[in-house]
Order: C-alpha cells, then structure tokens, then sequence
C-alpha cells in the first residue's frame, strides 16, 4: 500500500525530486484492454479528467484504489535517443498518493512533473503496457497517436485513435512467501477444499478476481 510508503505524490509535489518518488513494486500493471476485459477500470474522477481539470488517477469501480508508480524513474534508450520511464499500476492507496494528471491535446500529464502517459512503441493493441515518460523533444500533438487519450462516459479511457480499447489492470500470478502483502487469499476456499466448483474471487483484493489473461495459445 502507498500510504505506508510515505513522502510525496505523483504529480505535483513529485517534482521536486523524480528519484525520491514513492513507489509500489507489486502494483497490477496498467495496460491496454478489451471492452469486455475484468480489469477495464473506471475512473472516479472522470469528469474533471474530460473537462480538462487537474484530478487525482482513482479508481471508481475498485474504491481505494488507484494509479501509482511502480518503479523508480529509469533511463531508456530507444531508436538512438534517451527517454526517462516511470513504470505505473494499480494499487490501495489514499488519494494523496494517488497520480494527479491533467488530460489535454498533448496527452494525459502528470500535473507539474511533467510525465506522459504512452503506450509502449505505441502499439495499439490488446496487452500492451503503458508507462509515463518524458520526451525532451518537442512533437505536433497530431502525430502522438500513442500518447493521445479520451474520456468515455462511463469514466474509462481510451486510446484517442483506437476506441475499442481502454486502460486496464492486469497482472499475472506469480508465486510469493505467505507473508507477502501481495499474497492472494481466495474468498470461498472451504468450497473448494470440499471439491465443489468456486469463482476465483478475492478476499484479500476486494473487487478483484483470477481470471484468463487472454486466448488460449500453443507453446
């Protein structure tokens, strides 16, 4: 959880010191996801983010969550130039915590810092990873396809160029010790233990549930 990182939120007072920002390892990773995608979030502050205003990045169809770093700013080189990368995802946090971004015809900003929201290579597909960035290099806002954005009404976020799409949270399991603060604690596992079919859902990620990340594939 955020709040026990302490310190500064991103946006805003995060740009006093980029390295100093907190951060959440373990956060579902944002990425691209279909219409009918479990992880397709919602966000709280939706008509703020379509008006242009200033809005903390939480989460309305998981309360108490929201967009937060996952990693501390790194340096990435790519076609011969230099860009800084922010890692985000989801996560509890409180809304101080919480990414405040700004949406205008340059992207989604982070407010103050800086940072845009990209798709990653600015592939506009199903499953691809979106990271915040900064580009020292000025571009014609109408050439950025993979950092555009726009608000639905129902509070999610697409990719202004591919509207089928939207700003999702997924993550894979993984295996971790029985203290970790990440571990998975299934709703109804007496059902299960009895032999009896359950849904997956969870108890310690409330709202949440394990479910197929995409189609079947032969490896």
């Amino acid at each position: 959880d955020l709040r026990e990182e302490g310190g500064q939120r991103m946006g805003g007072t995060g740009s006093k010191d980029d390295a100093a920002i907190p951060h959440v390892p373990h956060a579902l990773t944002l990425k691209l996801v279909g219409p009918h995608h479990p992880g397709r979030v919602l966000f709280k502050n939706s008509k703020q983010l379509a008006s242009h205003q200033a809005c903390t990045l939480t989460l309305a169809n998981v309360p108490g969550w929201a967009l937060v770093p996952k990693s501390a700013p790194k340096v990435v080189k790519h076609e011969g130039k230099d860009y800084d990368l922010l890692q985000v995802g989801f996560a509890q946090a409180a809304e101080d915590n919480a990414v405040e971004a700004v949406l205008d015809k340059h992207g989604l900003l982070t407010v103050d810092d800086g940072w845009c929201l990209d798709v990653a290579f600015w592939n506009l597909e199903e499953g691809t990873i979106l990271n915040l960035v900064k580009d020292a290099q000025r571009h014609d806002p109408e050439t950025l396809y993979g950092r555009r954005f726009c608000v639905n009404p129902d509070g999610s976020v697409s990719p202004l160029t591919a509207p089928h799409l939207f700003l999702g949270a997924m993550s894979r399991v993984t295996l971790v010790h029985q203290d970790h603060p990440e571990a998975l604690v299934l709703e109804h596992p007496g059902s299960m233990a009895d032999g009896a079919e359950a849904p997956l859902t969870l108890k310690s990620h409330k709202g949440m549930g394990v479910v197929a990340a995409g189609g079947p594939k032969r490896v």
